[in-house]
């Protein structure tokens, strides 16, 4: 999955980013005209239909809010940028606009990076500067054009500070919930405190007039990380967990009487947590942090936090921190060590970019792998519209594949034609294996079908007989399915398409 894309001959050059960190890092407040860091970003987008990954669907348009940095470079979400072919930016009160590119895109703080690719002679010299503090109910202002492009303020307070997940992605960030006078009306619009950014809007809502906003903390993080040779992303330790609370359960696994600790249950394979963890380890301190039943600790600048931000926020990929464990009730103490995790690691990928699937078309079987823009796809309600085992995945174990490389294959739909009039009611089941051999994932079937010069059956789980297609008349039928539903290709695959069934590295 695309977490980052790095130019590194920009990245070199952001020299002023060095400088808007330690300005932030000092508290010191440069004499800048906040509204000409201000601009409004357009972003023309499409994306891969995740039904028919063969097709494109039609072009969108999306408006927001980015801010100079300097350099030429704008902060804005990533979100806002996600899949475009075209980004302009306009500033306040003028009508040309300007086109930037993505330089660093992460999903999993909702952050970008943007390069102007001309920049007028008329750019704003001096970069816009960090906040540094903040406390609870503090008064903040939010900026953002009206519909004369003037920059228009309205008063916010900062209400709540949470880990919270993010409205675009399937993680989980520091981020500050705030409460406005006037409805913002685009994301990655700024807020401000004395001039200095206190973080981006990632979302609003109009019913309660309250917006979250990826603050200060995060956005330095994110900026010190660009400003290096290689963008590493942000710390995870590869394992999930579940509240301990039950009595009954915290005596049977030894946990602490005292409402301290969380319960393991996976870790991803190859991760810093498969060489710590054990299933039903209880973990109770980390980083010198202790970590209640519910998962919660108390962070020295923002009080009550999940401790996944001990990891996140405090570290950085690479490092290692002390983490406290009972297990079969021992008390064991270890180093877990810390890594940036990437999507397409997960046994079910978000795919939160929109990249194009692999996909197979062979007798009318419509065959790709699983993902959460897939499910998504179904609508608000895709929980109650879609194949309960594939919910079930999706819910309890989507990051954590069984073996490295393993992701779920499924018979997305069946085209009607003659050839497959047996199977036609078919939909969104797991295949487990392909001309009887078993698969862990789209390059394993490229594989298989390219040895035994194309697809002959199909193994759905849970259901007692194979799916078998008449090899003497696929290849006409495929014709046929071509010229019927107006598919350009059969089949769309990587050039590097790892395989857990080969040594291909896949890192």
């Amino acid at each position: 999955m695309k977490i980052s894309h790095i130019n590194r001959s920009y990245i070199r050059k952001a020299s002023l980013l060095a400088c808007l960190l330690l300005t932030a890092c000092t508290g010191a407040i440069a004499q800048t005209n906040t509204n000409d860091n201000i601009f409004q970003v357009i972003s023309t987008c499409q994306e891969y239909l995740p039904y028919q990954p063969w097709q494109k669907n039609s072009s969108s348009v999306r408006y927001g809010y980015g801010i100079n940095i300097g350099g030429g470079k704008i902060l804005t979400t990533e979100h806002l940028v996600r899949n475009s072919n075209l980004i302009e930016l306009r500033r306040e009160q003028r009508g040309k606009k300007v086109i930037a590119k993505v330089i660093i895109a992460d999903p999993q703080v909702d952050l970008a990076l943007l390069q102007v690719i001309d920049p007028p002679a008329d750019w704003p010299q001096q970069s816009q500067q960090l906040l540094s503090e903040i406390k609870l109910k503090e008064d903040l202002t939010i900026l953002q054009f009206d519909g004369t492009y003037q920059i228009q303020p309205s008063k916010a307070q900062l209400i709540r500070i949470s880990m919270s997940s993010l409205p675009s992605a399937n993680y989980s960030s520091l981020s500050f919930q705030v409460l406005t006078d006037l409805n913002v009306n685009g994301e990655g619009a700024p807020v401000m405190k004395d001039d200095l950014l206190a973080g981006l809007i990632i979302s609003y809502s109009d019913s309660t007039r309250t917006g979250y906003m990826i603050p200060y903390p995060v956005i330095k993080q994110f900026l010190e990380d660009a400003n290096k040779e290689e963008y590493r992303g942000f710390a995870l330790g590869g394992f999930s967990w579940t509240p301990l609370i039950d009595p009954t359960k915290r005596s049977f696994f030894g946990a602490p009487r005292e409402n301290i600790g969380v319960q393991i249950l996976r870790c991803t394979p190859d991760s810093g947590a498969a060489q710590v963890f054990m299933k039903n380890d209880v973990i109770t301190e980390m980083d010198g942090y202790k970590i209640d039943s519910l998962g919660y600790y108390n962070d020295p600048v923002f009080g009550r936090l999940y401790f996944s931000y001990i990891m996140k926020g405090h570290h950085i990929p690479g490092e290692t921190i002390p983490v406290k464990i009972i297990r079969d009730g021992k008390k064991i103490e270890r180093d877990l060590p810390l890594t940036n995790i990437k999507d397409y690691t997960s046994l079910i990928p978000e795919n939160i970019i929109g990249k194009r699937p692999e996909y197979l078309i062979s007798g009318g079987f419509v065959i790709r792998e699983l993902t959460g823009r897939y499910l998504y796809s179904y609508g608000a309600d895709w929980q109650s519209r879609i194949n309960a085992r594939l919910v079930h995945y999706h819910m309890t174990r989507s990051m954590i594949p069984a073996q490295k490389g393993q992701h779920l294959v499924i018979l997305a739909k069946v085209l009607p034609h003659p050839i497959n009039v047996d199977y036609q009611g078919y939909r969104n089941r797991i295949i487990t294996a392909v001309n009887s051999r078993p698969i862990n994932n789209m390059a394993d079937l490229f594989r298989i079908i390219k040895e035994d010069g194309g697809l002959e059956r199909i193994t759905l789980q849970s259901v007692g007989v194979d799916f078998v297609l008449d090899k003497e008349k696929l290849e006409e039928a495929n014709i046929d399915i071509m010229n019927t539903y107006g598919i350009p290709a059969l089949r769309y695959q990587e050039a590097t398409s790892p395989s857990v069934t080969t040594k291909t590295n896949n890192k």
